[in-house]
């Protein structure tokens, strides 16, 4: 075996081995024999020394961290007030380095008092969304959004829809009452 040979698998050292395995020689041959060990234990230390693969690097920053939707009277006739992206809906920002690509997810949290879960509405218009129609949005995480590759930085939209506006009454004197809910973005790499 030549000292200039490259080692390019595990498979081609795993030989070496069985080489220096075979049965112990006369005196005059250990000399070529130990050569080959050191080559074998060179070879060895190649093959394990390789650099691990790096990690995919996944991120999401919440670019739209609140929205308020304030009904007008045609919203109270049409029965919904809807909140539209660009300018009005909710924008995350996802990267990632993921040669797969990535899927975003987005849940609810009610608050106090809540909207109903039932009355909110979610679609995504971003390219590449699995939801692209009005859908209720639910307590469990729901697929928005899929990217098929590595993406620099995609900023994702989701619309909202608010219907039935009028189970939401004020607080009399009070003036107006605000209902919220929290939207929870999960990013989970394919």
């Amino acid at each position: 075996m030549s000292p200039h040979r490259k080692w390019k698998s595990v498979k081609a050292a795993m030989e070496v081995i069985e080489v220096v395995a075979s049965p112990p020689r006369p005196a005059e041959r250990r000399a070529p024999v130990r050569c080959a060990l050191a080559r074998v234990l060179l070879a060895l230390a190649l093959v394990l020394s390789v650099s691990p693969v790096a990690r995919a690097q996944t991120s999401i920053s919440i670019v739209t961290s609140s929205r308020s939707l304030t009904p007008s009277q045609g919203d109270y006739q049409t029965g919904f007030v809807e909140s539209l992206a660009p300018a009005g809906g909710i924008r995350v920002r996802v990267t990632t380095t993921a040669p797969a690509g990535l899927i975003l997810f987005v849940g609810c949290t009610a608050g106090s008092p809540p909207i109903d879960m039932s009355h909110l509405l979610i679609r995504c218009p971003t390219a590449g969304s699995l939801i692209p129609t009005y859908t209720t949005i639910t307590s469990s995480d729901q697929a928005l959004w899929a990217a098929g590759g590595p993406a620099s930085s995609e900023d994702v939209d989701t619309d909202l829809r608010i219907i039935n506006l009028w189970d939401y009454p004020d607080a009399g004197d009070a003036g107006t009452t605000s209902y919220t809910n929290t939207l929870i973005y999960t990013v989970v790499e394919q």
